[in-house]
C-alpha cells in the first residue's frame, strides 16, 4: 500500500508506519528513522501496549526540508494484536478529535494490508519448511553413511531455513556428547563435551524440550558468529540421542522458530534412527554375503 496515497487521504505532510522492531520502518516524507528521538520511541512503546491514539510535540524533520511540530500516534491492530504503530506528522497545524477518528480508518486499512503480507509471507515460509524436510527425508532414503548423512542434514537446514551456523551433536555416553556434523564446517574447541557442565545443553536434554538464547555469552559449544541460539532435543520417545543447535549473526529468533526447531529436532532424531539401522543391515547383509562365499568355497575344495 502506498504511504503518499495514506498521507493525502489524511492530510498528512509525512508519515511513518513501525513495525516489529526486527522489521524496517516504512515511511513517506521522513527525513530520517523517527525512532531516534526519544520522545517518540517512548509514544510509539506506549501504543505497542496500550491501544490508544495519542499526539506527541516536538521536532520532526522531513525529507522536503521542513520540520513538524506535531505528531499523531496510533496502534494498528489486526487478529487482536498490535502489528505496527502509525506515526502521522503535520507542520504547522494540529490535530483535531475528528483526525483522530479518521487515523483509526487509516489503521484499518494498514491492517488489511499487514495481514495480507503476513498472510503471504507465512505461505511462503511454510512452503520452504516443507521443502527443507523434503529434503531431508531424500537424504536419509539414498544414504547408509551416518557422518555423511548428517553433514548434508545440517548444511540444507542452515541453507533452506536461513541460519548462519547449525551443530549437531550425538550422546557419546550418558552424559558426554560428540559434534557429528557443523555448518560451516570449522571445528569447536571441543569435539566432545559434558552436557552438565554446560547450562543451556543440560536444560535442554533434562527439560527434552526447545531453549532459545536471545542473549548468547561465550561458551566452548557456542559458535563464536552466533547473537542468537536455538537448541533443540533429539529423542527416541523420552531417550535423548544428541542436540541440534541453530544460530544467526543478526536477525533474532521467533516464538516460530522456536517451534519449527522442535519439529527440525524430531526429524531429524528419526533421521539418526533411520540412518543407523539401515547401516547396521547393510553391515549385517554384507557379513552374511562373505560367510555364504567362504562357505561355497569351502565346499568347492572339499568336493
Amino acid at each position: 500500500m502506498r504511504l503518499s496515497a495514506l498521507a493525502m487521504l489524511g492530510q498528512y505532510d509525512a508519515l511513518a508506519v513501525i513495525g516489529d522492531p526486527d522489521e524496517r520502518t516504512r515511511t513517506h516524507n521522513v527525513a530520517s528513522d523517527p525512532l531516534l528521538d526519544p520522545v517518540i520511541r517512548g509514544a510509539v512503546e506506549r501504543a505497542r501496549r496500550t491501544p490508544e491514539t495519542a499526539q506527541v510535540r516536538g521536532p520532526l524533520a522531513l525529507a522536503d526540508g521542513r520540520t513538524a511540530s506535531v505528531m499523531l500516534i496510533a496502534p494498528v491492530i489486526a487478529n487482536e494484536r498490535t502489528r505496527a504503530v502509525l506515526l502521522a506528522a503535520r507542520v504547522l497545524r494540529s490535530f483535531s478529535t475528528a483526525d483522530a477518528i479518521a487515523a483509526h480508518s487509516i489503521t484499518d486499512l494498514l491492517a488489511v494490508d499487514l495481514v495480507r503480507q503476513l498472510a503471504a509471507r507465512r505461505e511462503a515460509l511454510e512452503r520452504k519448511q516443507a521443502l527443507a524436510l523434503y529434503e531431508l527425508g531424500r537424504i536419509a532414503l539414498f544414504s547408509d553413511d551416518l557422518s555423511e548423512t548428517l553433514q548434508s542434514a545440517v548444511t540444507v537446514l542452515a541453507n533452506m531455513l536461513d541460519h548462519d551456523v547449525a551443530r549437531l551433536w550425538l550422546m557419546r555416553s550418558a552424559e558426554a556428547l560428540q559434534l557429528w556434523a557443523a555448518y560451516p564446517q570449522d571445528a569447536p574447541p571441543l569435539g566432545v563435551l559434558r552436557a552438565r557442565d554446560h547450562g543451556v545443553l543440560s536444560e535442554v536434554l533434562v527439560q527434552r524440550r526447545v531453549v532459545r538464547v536471545d542473549d548468547v555469552a561465550p561458551d566452548p559449544w557456542v559458535p563464536p558468529e552466533a547473537r542468537a541460539l536455538l537448541v533443540a532435543p533429539l529423542l527416541d520417545r523420552s531417550r535423548p540421542l544428541g542436540l541440534l543447535v541453530l544460530g544467526r549473526s543478526s536477525q533474532p529468533y521467533s516464538a516460530e522458530d522456536e517451534e519449527l526447531a522442535g519439529v527440525i529436532g524430531h526429524f531429524m532424531a528419526r533421521l539418526v534412527l533411520v540412518v543407523t539401522r539401515q547401516a547396521e543391515q547393510n553391515a549385517e547383509g554384507a557379513s552374511s554375503r562373505v560367510f555364504a562365499e567362504w562357505h561355497e568355497e569351502r565346499e568347492l575344495l572339499r568336493s
